[in-house]
């Protein structure tokens, strides 16, 4: 959490914890929980909730972490963290020109896809922020905000506690940029 390349890393915490957990996420979790200790504004403010997650994941095994992750997010549809999934239709051809789009920009800043990843992937979108400044992660974000809002709607509705991460991001992401309104679906950034 302390690379020098992330720029508000408050939204590195949150793509690496909406991601999923791999051996060494005993770790994150010490290294996260280290970082809200020490969180500024507007991220201290977001910080309870962060921990409320931390803590239901440090309260189960790595095998149950991952689990619950596949049947909440790779099972369930409604809760996809392809972020185009809640505006658009699979087959709809602005979710391709906003996938080209995004990918053109991350490119642009060289910031480089994992193969396979969809630059609509929560995470992704979180680890690109991440790279911003405030402000500009805030504008970036807002692009998402119908997004963000539909899969925490979903994630609520479903007793997630995952909920908590997707609410951390709109937070902290209004909190930046004030009210700011949100880009309408297949804008580019």
């Amino acid at each position: 959490m302390k690379d020098p390349s992330f720029r508000t890393p408050f939204y590195r915490l949150l793509a690496v914890l909406i991601d999923y957990p791999g051996a060494q996420f005993g770790e994150i979790l010490a290294e996260a929980e280290a970082f809200l200790a020490s969180a500024r504004r507007p991220q201290a403010q977001c910080a309870d909730g962060v921990l409320e997650v931390i803590g239901w994941m440090r309260g189960q095994s790595l095998l149950d972490l991952q689990k619950s992750y596949v049947e909440t997010f790779d099972l369930t549809p409604a809760n996809s963290l392809h972020l185009t999934f809640h505006l658009l239709e699979e087959q709809d051809r602005r979710r391709g020109g906003t996938l080209i789009g995004l990918l053109r920009h991350y490119a642009a800043s060289g910031l480089r896809l994992a193969r396979g990843e969809l630059p609509d992937y929560l995470p992704a979108v979180l680890e690109y922020a991440s790279t911003l400044d405030e402000r500009a992660a805030s504008r970036f974000l807002a692009m998402a905000e119908e997004a963000l809002k539909t899969l925490e709607h979903n994630l609520l509705a479903a007793r997630s506690p995952y909920a908590g991460l997707v609410r951390a991001a709109r937070s902290a992401a209004s909190r930046e940029r004030g009210a700011m309104p949100a880009v309408a679906a297949g804008a580019q950034p």
